[in-house]
């Protein structure tokens, strides 16, 4: 996993990407929706996961993921799962011998 992908799911993990209900715990923000969808509050698990729009562009990307299918109910048990099948799909190639380990 590259140091950029690494912070990332640091910093979902902990919960300080910068959404708008992560900023209104510091600052007076006025909206909290979802840009996106307008589909209820900005959350750091709205953006990754509950979002319809992002759930398009999930279904959309060359794995056609259904995310909301995943049954995750948290932005961490989403990175656990995401984690597991990115290292079992890497292991599986290993196997038959189409990357490197």
């Amino acid at each position: 996993m590259s140091e950029r992908l690494k912070m990332l799911v640091l910093r979902i993990a902990v919960d300080v990407m910068p959404t708008t209900a992560r900023l209104a715990r510091v600052f007076e923000v006025g909206d909290q929706t979802c840009f996106l969808c307008s589909g209820g509050r900005e959350s750091t698990y709205r953006i990754f996961v509950d979002c319809k729009v992002i759930n398009g562009i999930w279904f959309q990307s060359q794995w056609g993921l259904r995310v909301k299918e995943l049954g995750c109910v948290d932005t961490l048990e989403w990175i656990n799962l995401k984690v597991n099948v990115d290292t079992a799909f890497k292991d599986g190639m290993a196997a038959v011998g189409w990357v490197e380990t």
